[in-house]
C-alpha cells in the first residue's frame, strides 16, 4: 500500500466516522475570533483617473499588516440553515506619515 493509498484510506474512515456520528442540531448563537496576516508581493500598481490621467508606481512595496475580529450571529429555528449574523475586522496598517519617506 502506497502513502498515498494509506492516506486516502485514513481520511475515508474518519470522513465516514464523521458523517455517521453525526447528531441532529438546532439553530443556535455562534461566535468566532480570527486574526492573521496581509501577504501581498511586491507589484507594480497603475491608477486610472479620469481628472489627472494614469499613473503608473513601478515596484511598489506592501507590508506586512495584521487583520483580526470577531463575529456573531444566531440561525433561525423555524430554518436552520439561514441566519444573521455581524462582524468586526480592524486592519492594522504599518505606512509612513504623510509628507515623510518610507
Amino acid at each position: 500500500m502506497k502513502l498515498t493509498s494509506r492516506v486516502a484510506a485514513v481520511m475515508l474512515v474518519t470522513m465516514a466516522g464523521l458523517v455517521l456520528g453525526a447528531r441532529v442540531g438546532s439553530a443556535e448563537w455562534f461566535f468566532d475570533v480570527y486574526a492573521g496576516a496581509s501577504l501581498t508581493q511586491n507589484h507594480d500598481v497603475t491608477i486610472h483617473d479620469p481628472i489627472v490621467g494614469q499613473g503608473v508606481y513601478k515596484d511598489t512595496e506592501f507590508g506586512t499588516n495584521l487583520a483580526y475580529g470577531a463575529r456573531f450571529g444566531r440561525y433561525f429555528d423555524s430554518i436552520p440553515f439561514l441566519g444573521l449574523g455581524a462582524g468586526l475586522l480592524l486592519l492594522l496598517t504599518q505606512h509612513p506619515a504623510p509628507g515623510h519617506p518610507a
